[in-house]
């Protein structure tokens, strides 16, 4: 068990099994949720940093996740899967794990498969990612 710093290892605890990460926290602390995260970097695995105003992307992207845009999770095949990590300054060495997909008829969705919800976005982070 490792704690995590930043945070009080009462509340959150980092564990390693077999080379695996996982996080635990205490069933008095909530799930992290992004409307109440508080943003200030996205970073897209294999793409680092995103370039540009990191406020202008984030704000573009995540607006989507709202509850008149959540779908069912396509079932069409995918052109682009990506997965995105998201900090917060108010919780300091935690992140928040989302997937960016794109499928084969051009739609854009942001998936968090804890929560096990799928937001039908708009374009903007593709057009970061191209």
């Amino acid at each position: 068990m490792y704690a995590i710093e930043g945070q009080d290892s009462n509340d959150w605890i980092c564990v390693r099994i077999d080379g695996i990460e996982a996080v635990y926290r205490n069933n008095k602390i909530s799930y992290l949720v992004v409307d109440r995260f508080n943003t200030n970097k996205m970073v897209v695995k294999d793409e680092s940093i995103l370039e540009g105003n990191q406020k202008t992307i984030i704000d573009a992207s995540l607006r989507y996740m709202i509850d008149k845009n959540l779908v069912n999770m396509p079932e069409e095949g995918y052109s682009m899967v990506i997965a995105i990590n998201l900090y917060s300054d108010d919780f300091k060495g935690l992140c928040i794990t989302l997937y960016y997909l794109h499928d084969e008829s051009g739609n854009c969705f942001i998936c968090n498969f804890n929560t096990e919800e799928v937001w039908k976005i708009g374009h903007e982070l593709m057009q970061q990612l191209s």
